[in-house]
């Protein structure tokens, strides 16, 4: 930065250096004569800047930047936030992740993007629904300011999206409460290989969520636990040849997969028997 014409200038250096710490780690120093950034990957350098950008200060009309040195290293590989999508989502989330989430040093994003306009499934559009070119632009977008966009479509449990409109109940486990689709109905495998190539296309995605939280919450009542967990040893085996197919990972949820005392919260596994059943 300059003071303005004819004022010293500060001189800043740096770049990528093996640094032997995490993906993602800088160091800053910073003396009377210069800035130097040091940072591990990229992403160091890039969190390094912004470090830089937040120290700055200004006081008597003149912008300052204290002196010293920093080391910072981030404590998990995977920083990341879950966020949905909408009409508003893109100009939101560019200004929430600029203003607030990047400065912080996140680096994924787990975008429930289900309430898309899919072509798979013609019909169900709310007033929450995103256009598909939208989601994509935001994809890309993400992936320029070295953010992981991770697509999270529900595709077990809180299915009410698909059931929008009325469309869809031959899927349901419940027509009367439509919230869960039936993996043991045949029709659903073949719609969510359509539907997961789709997403697939759309976003370029790297890894892929399924969901599957909280499948059993309504419409299952009361709920047989032995057939909750038949139907999960089928159908996330299903899920899982949908990721290898494309060669993406695979997340969900984990709450099914953990019985009461397994975890302080959201362990709804029931049994440690059934959540160590679908663990397996």
């Amino acid at each position: 930065p300059t003071g303005g014409p004819g004022k010293a200038r500060v001189a800043i250096d740096g770049g990528m250096a093996d640094l032997r710490k995490t993906e993602g780690a800088y160091r800053i120093t910073i003396t009377a004569r210069g800035i130097s950034v040091i940072g591990e990957k990229d992403d160091g350098v890039r969190n390094g800047m912004e470090r830089v950008a937040q120290l700055a200060f200004a006081k008597d009309g003149k912008l300052y930047i204290p002196t010293g040195r920093i080391e910072d290293e981030p404590g998990r590989e995977f920083r990341g936030v879950h966020l949905f999508v909408g009409p508003q989502a893109r100009p939101f989330q560019e200004r929430l992740w600029t203003r607030v989430l990047r400065p912080l040093g996140l680096n994924r994003v787990v975008l429930q993007c289900e309430r898309t306009a899919w072509d798979t499934l013609p019909g169900i559009s709310t007033s929450m629904t995103m256009p598909k070119p939208e989601l994509t632009k935001l994809f890309d977008w993400y992936r320029s300011q070295a953010v992981e966009p991770i697509p999270l479509v529900q595709s077990w449990g809180h299915a009410e999206w698909i059931f929008a409109n009325g469309k869809n109940l031959e899927l349901a486990y419940n027509r009367d409460v439509p919230y869960a689709l039936d993996p043991r109905k045949p029709e659903v495998r073949p719609l969510l290989n359509r539907l997961w190539d789709e997403i697939i296309a759309a976003t370029k995605a790297k890894t892929i969520h399924f969901g599957l939280d909280e499948v059993d919450m309504r419409g299952m009542e009361p709920v047989d636990d032995a057939l909750v967990t038949r139907m999960w040893q089928e159908h996330l085996p299903f899920l899982g040849t949908i990721a290898k197919r494309h060669g993406v990972g695979m997340m969900l949820w984990g709450d099914a997969l953990l019985a009461p005392g397994e975890a302080p919260d959201a362990a709804f596994g029931r049994t440690k028997a059934h959540a160590q059943a679908r663990r397996d």
